[in-house]
């Protein structure tokens, strides 16, 4: 509800909300829809580009969000530093993305689920 909102419409919607109700005023609706399906649209191609990783680049993608660095990343996963570099610029490849900081930022405003990272 907004301050300009009538008395009635107030009343009505306190009324619905206390029966466990949810109240959309229709002037609000147009726009709340309009952000939801572009979150989900921004989530599609979020989880499209996911899916293009291997199991081992999500891991390498789930422990760049988390600030590791090559060698945090190559003792984690018990690889070479060599091949964690090559999984690293594979993951930007596939996520179209042009730095690790880009990737990290990727994940966390996402949201996408990964699976847990490996520690040491």
């Amino acid at each position: 509800m907004t301050k300009e909102s009538p008395l009635s419409e107030l009343i009505y919607a306190s009324r619905a909300i206390d029966r466990g109700e949810t109240v959309v005023p229709p002037r609000m609706l147009g726009p709340l829809l309009t952000r939801l399906i572009h979150r989900r649209s921004e989530r599609d191609d979020a989880m499209r580009r996911v899916s293009l990783l291997t199991r081992r680049e999500r891991e390498v993608l789930a422990l760049l969000a988390e600030g590791a660095d090559n060698g945090g990343i190559a003792a984690a996963l018990v690889i070479s530093p060599e091949t964690a570099r090559t999984h690293i610029q594979n993951v930007l490849n596939k996520l179209g993305v042009h730095s690790r900081l880009e990737a990290a930022a990727f994940v966390r405003e996402t949201r996408v689920l990964l699976e847990p990272a490996v520690h040491i």
